[in-house]
């Protein structure tokens, strides 16, 4: 049997974990720490998605994007690298003097970006300056979750105890489970509709 080598499966478990924190954050409603790696540029929208900073361009620059004729135009489509790199940047009429300061901050803050043939990736970055981590991972999801009510104050006391005592893994993820009312109970398999009857 051909075993994969170990960085590939490095690499397919990195992009399983953010595939599932993708899924949670989006059910939370959330984007927080979600950014885009540029490559190309080609599938990266310039205004809407994150690539430079912790927010987008159109956040940043509200009044740039409004008075832009390219909102739709992609990083790669914008950049011109006939006669040295520039970005080709186009207005439905001339800017006032004060839309020229935020146009020179705009530039401040694009130039340093340069392209390359590598396709556009997303990655997660929970907390600045770090990578993905259980510890962050797990902080963020919790605070969303206390953040919503949907558990008591109680709960939560129980909840944040269960990690620091001494309990091996397998008992604190039952208790966790017990505690969020996620247990294979008949109760939870009929409500799933697992089983058909409570009584079966």
């Amino acid at each position: 049997m051909i075993k994969a080598p170990q960085t590939r499966r490095r690499r397919d478990v990195s992009s399983a974990i953010l595939i599932l924190v993708s899924s949670v954050l989006k059910a939370f409603g959330a984007k927080q720490g979600v950014v885009k790696k540029m490559g190309n540029g080609v599938q990266t929208s310039f205004w809407e998605d994150t690539w430079v900073g912790d927010i987008s361009l159109r956040e940043r620059f509200p009044r740039m994007f409004s008075i832009s004729i390219q909102k739709e135009a992609s990083v790669a489509s914008l950049r011109n690298l006939n006669g040295g790199e520039r970005w080709d940047l186009v207005w439905r009429r001339r800017l006032f003097v004060w839309e020229s300061n935020l146009l020179d901050e705009l530039l401040m803050i694009i130039s340093p970006v340069s392209l390359s043939e590598a396709v556009n990736k997303w990655v997660w970055r929970p907390e600045k300056g770090e990578g993905f981590t259980v510890k962050s991972t797990y902080a963020l999801v919790s605070d969303m979750i206390i953040a919503r009510g949907s558990i008591s104050q109680e709960k939560q006391s129980a909840f944040k105890a269960i990690w620091k005592c001494p309990a091996p893994s397998k008992v604190s993820g039952l208790v966790w489970t017990i505690l969020h009312d996620r247990a294979p109970t008949r109760v939870n398999l009929f409500r799933r509709r697992v089983i058909q009857e409570e009584g079966d």
